[in-house]
């Protein structure tokens, strides 16, 4: 699989060029997500599968509400896109200046690129400043063109949408059933990125380090996943930081709830 960062898409560096592709934040590569996925891996124009995604949640840059935290980490988008079967991902590293771009602009200078032979987005599907486009807008866009777009229509879980909301929202009230129902995965906190603090057996990450969503506070049954294999432990979840007792070989690099 090719990432390539936003500036270099543009500036230059050249990805392949007969495309289906899907846009979207793919904060979590939900089973509604997996859809658009399979919608272009499995395109039938022998395109490549590609992906448009965010470095970051753009919710982060524009503050218009609270943010708790991601689903997935950067690294584990990548992983998880990869396994689905994407062979491009176009990584934004989304900003106050990008998020004023116009749908329209936006969509222009990804065909500038590439050869969208296919595009698939959700039925809630909204890009450019303001949310200015959504998916009918996207058929008068591409009516004409030689783009295919399909719109998938919304996945449901206990007769409700599902969505990376509902799940976050999942994960913070210790639901955590609930919430590998809808990512037909375990909800994972990546530690590639933190430093862990050891003193005897136990060990701690501070809060601060961390950007996923973390349940509430209180201790919770987790599986501590080292390269090799996985140590079922307890996890205590503080308002400083998370911590546990380590009497287990290897380093922790995820921890499975």
């Amino acid at each position: 699989m090719r990432v390539i960062d936003w500036k270099d898409f543009t500036k230059g560096t050249s990805p392949p060029k007969q495309v289906a592709l899907t846009i979207g934040t793919f904060d979590s590569l939900h089973v509604g997500h997996q859809r658009l996925i399979r919608g272009v891996v499995d395109n039938g124009c022998g395109a490549l599968g590609a992906v448009c995604t965010f470095h970051q949640n753009p919710a982060l840059t524009l503050g218009r509400r609270p943010f708790r935290g991601s689903i997935l980490s950067l690294a584990q988008k990548i992983r998880k896109l990869k396994a689905l079967g994407i062979a491009l991902v176009v990584l934004i590293d989304f900003s106050a200046e990008f998020s004023k771009l116009s749908g329209k602009r936006f969509l222009d200078l990804l065909a500038s690129r590439l050869d969208i032979k296919k595009l698939v987005v959700g039925y809630n599907f909204h890009m450019g400043r303001g949310r200015d486009t959504n998916a009918q807008e996207l058929v008068n866009m591409l009516s004409g063109s030689q783009t295919e777009l399909e719109v998938v229509p919304a996945t449901a879980y206990q007769e409700k949408a599902v969505s990376s909301s509902r799940i976050r929202e999942s994960i913070l009230q210790g639901r955590f059933r609930e919430a590998k129902d809808m990512l037909k995965d375990d909800f994972r906190l990546d530690l590639g990125e933190t430093s862990i603090h050891r003193r005897g057996g136990s060990s701690w990450v501070r809060r601060s380090e961390i950007h996923q969503v973390l349940p509430k506070i209180g201790e919770y049954r987790v599986l501590f996943l080292t390269e090799n294999t996985g140590f079922p432990g307890m996890l205590c979840i503080e308002e400083e930081q998370i911590s546990w007792q380590r009497d287990f070989a290897g380093t922790e690099i995820e921890i499975s709830f």
